[in-house]
């Protein structure tokens, strides 16, 4: 143990480590200074972020942060960021058209995403308490230079509160409410730090409970929506002295009986839906996650970071089919991580660098019961192969070129390896149809440039090209269970990575106390992995799926953003974007046709108006208004338990959101959200949204 710490210390006491998630908002000047350089939670180099980044949440009007339940609620504010809700406690995000395991999110610089991610939606992000969350950040396009596979569409960064030395001392505490009329619910929070000028030590608790919600128009109360879930958190951060600190961070967030109403009897009829055949389908998540990180900062110029991590996934499904027979499966993730960052400046301009290796074993579980509760069958595996493994190691480097006074140079470079080796693929060895373990690895090396031209001190334009790439996964690879509705997929073990290239180009205008900012961009999407129907059908129905790099197409969109301080303490900020894309798409053996990208997101467009009459009392207005989506994939045409037949309907929303500080550092908030009653679902989710809704809550800090 001992040895291992010296070393530690040593490789952070280097001249040149590497840059996990280091920032810092300066260049160098045009005399040469070179200002402080801060470890925060991010993979970037100094300055304008080159790929769009869209929301913070100190961005948002405060009024609207306290009314959000969950993570999806604060991504639904964001310009070109479709929210997808599987059911109303899973939620999954689309960047840039894509989803799943082709967008990446991280916790304080810690990969959420892991090998059994699957291709659509995914309810994981769920598993983060956005009221442990210091900031949040939506990075659109790709991110796979700094961060490797997964972060084709984008890169979703989350940055959870930890009390540093030095800042606030002493003790202080909060506890945080927050009801809701329409979600039946009620969201409880305490947190409370203690901080010396050595050290600083802090922990947090929230509890929720979700009844069955009520929705928009005639759609009433919707049963078997309700759940709970419980989350906390801990940190405690050591000044070691010499610019050296360290610390050590634990996290566990659990969800319960979560129901996936769509595929059961429960489900909604809306517009011509169709309702499931289950009597019952209740899912539970857990998350725990434990890092320990060394950051030194070696002088002003440059910094470097040691990340050891373990983090934990597990999901539980409860299914009851019509028939009574009840499945019990799940997996369990253990994901081993280090990565070594550093980030300062070469003599060609700011660098980051970084190395980094994860390790994840999987296990999984099948077992069914007859309709009487009598153990039926128990198979050697669950929805991804039993006993697995899945290695990565990667590499980057990035460099930013100062070529002028007013052009700028952003180069990328990564490389990776990742290896998986899953044994128990077979879920009935006993039958005529085998399926082999697995062991395949792959490599990629992937590139990006951007440039940024500073036109005038008004007006900003950049743009680039960037590569991506997304190794196969072990539910790529192994998966043996139900896709989407109606569907059953089965393993595919010959795959390869899938390739993207975008190119993007925009500009930001900045006059008085306005900004304008406008992007459009077009990705190459290559081998893309997709299922298609083999043609035969399961003992439940189901069609039998499998999967192939059989997706070539082009996805395409435009972003809009704009923000304006006006007059008379009044805020004014809007947002529209529109993505559209088709793919050559196999509908059954042999056969390809050109198609949408499935659950493509309809145009949006929202605008904000927010009033502050007092340093105490703030009011916000919010319309949020989208097209009807009729654009479908063959596999959304086929989903009708979920998306109307013709498409999703067109909304327009209203939401007013109020603030009051009625004392130092507390706050009571309110919001009236869907004012209208609008019956509406976002396109693609399992589950209408709630209807018109009071949300009464209070932050109280002592």
């Amino acid at each position: 143990m001992f040895p291992t710490l010296f070393l530690l210390m040593a490789i952070l006491d280097g001249p040149a480590a590497i840059g996990n998630d280091v920032d810092s908002t300066s260049k160098q000047g045009q005399e040469g200074e070179v200002e402080e350089i801060i470890i925060s939670g991010r993979r970037r180099t100094p300055g304008f972020v080159l790929s769009r980044s869209s929301l913070n949440l100190e961005d948002l009007p405060e009024s609207q942060v306290g009314s959000a339940r969950n993570v999806g609620d604060l991504m639904d504010q964001v310009p070109g960021v479709h929210l997808q809700r599987t059911s109303y406690g899973q939620v999954s995000p689309f960047l840039r058209g894509l989803t799943g395991f082709r967008t990446l999110a991280l916790i304080d610089g810690i990969r959420l995403n892991n090998s059994t991610f699957r291709s659509g939606p995914n309810q994981y992000i769920s598993l983060i308490d956005p009221w442990m969350l210091e900031s949040a950040e939506i990075i659109l396009g790709p991110g796979s230079v700094l961060h490797g596979s997964d972060a084709a569409g984008g890169l979703i960064h989350m940055t959870s509160r930890i009390p540093r030395p030095g800042e606030g001392l002493g003790e202080s505490s909060s506890f945080l409410q927050r009801l809701s009329s329409a979600e039946k619910s009620s969201i409880s929070r305490y947190e409370y730090s203690a901080v010396t000028d050595d050290h600083a030590i802090g922990f947090g608790f929230s509890y929720r409970d979700y009844g069955d919600f009520t929705a928009g128009g005639d759609e009433g109360e919707q049963p078997e929506t309700g759940y709970q879930e419980w989350s906390g958190n801990f940190s405690w951060v050591q000044d070691l002295g010499d610019d050296f600190s360290f610390e050590i961070v634990a996290q566990s967030h659990r969800q319960e009986d979560v129901p996936r109403t769509h595929s059961t009897i429960f489900g909604s009829t809306w517009e011509g839906l169709t309702t499931g055949s289950d009597l019952q389908r209740d899912l539970d998540g857990e998350r725990d996650l434990l890092y320990l990180r060394w950051q030194k900062k070696h002088g002003p110029e440059s910094a470097s970071r040691l990340t050891v991590s373990r983090q934990q996934i597990a999901d539980e499904e409860d299914r009851v089919r019509s028939s009574g027979v009840r499945r019990l499966q799940g997996v369990t993730t253990e994901a081993l991580g280090v990565s070594w960052d550093w980030f300062g400046y070469s003599d060609l301009g700011p660098l980051s660098s970084g190395v980094e290796w994860t390790h994840e074993g999987i296990d999984s579980f099948f077992r069914q019961y007859d309709s009487l509760g009598n153990l039926d069958s128990v198979r050697p595996r669950g929805p991804v192969a039993d006993d697995s493994t899945y290695d990565w190691v990667g590499a980057y480097a990035q460099q930013v070129l100062e070529v002028s006074d007013d052009w700028t140079l952003n180069l990328g470079v990564r490389g990776t390896w990742a290896q998986v080796d899953a044994e128990k693929v077979d879920p009935d060895p006993s039958d005529t149809e085998i399926f082999d373990p697995v062991k395949e690895d792959w490599s990629s090396v992937v590139g990006s440039i951007r440039a940024i031209h500073d036109v005038d001190k008004d007006m900003r334009i950049y743009g680039g090209l960037s590569q991506a790439f997304r190794a196969p996964n072990l539910s790529d690879l192994t998966r043996f269970d139900a896709a989407s509705s109606g569907d059953a997929e089965i393993p595919a073990s010959d795959l390869d990575p899938e390739k993207f290239l975008t190119a993007e180009i925009g500009a930001i205008f900045e006059t008085g106390s306005s900004e304008f900012e406008s992007v459009i961009w077009v990705s190459s999407l290559d081998q893309l992995i997709v299922r298609f129907p083999t043609g035969d059908v399961n003992s439940d129905g189901d069609t039998i799926v499998t999967k192939a790099n059989s997706g070539e197409g082009l996805a395409h969109g435009w972003d809009f953003r704009f923000r304006s301080e006006l007059e008379n303490d009044v805020l004014l900020t809007g947002a529209a974007s529109w993505v559209t894309g088709d793919l050559e798409t196999p509908v059954s053996p042999g056969v390809i046709e050109e198609a949408p990208l499935s659950r493509l997101a309809p145009t949006l467009v929202r605008l904000s108006l927010e009033k502050r009459f007092s340093d105490r009392f703030s009011l916000s207005g919010v319309v949020t208004a989208a097209d009807r989506q009729d654009r479908l994939s063959p596999r959304d045409l086929s989903d009708t338990q979920r998306i109307p037949v013709g498409g999703t309907p067109g909304y327009v929303v209203l939401d007013l959101h109020a603030t009051y500080l009625w004392q130092q550092d507390s706050e009571i908030f309110a919001s009236l959200t869907n004012l209208t009653d609008e019956a509406y679902r976002i396109h693609g989710s399992g589950t209408n949204e709630p209807g018109a809704n009071l949300i009464l809550g209070f932050d109280l800090r002592f």
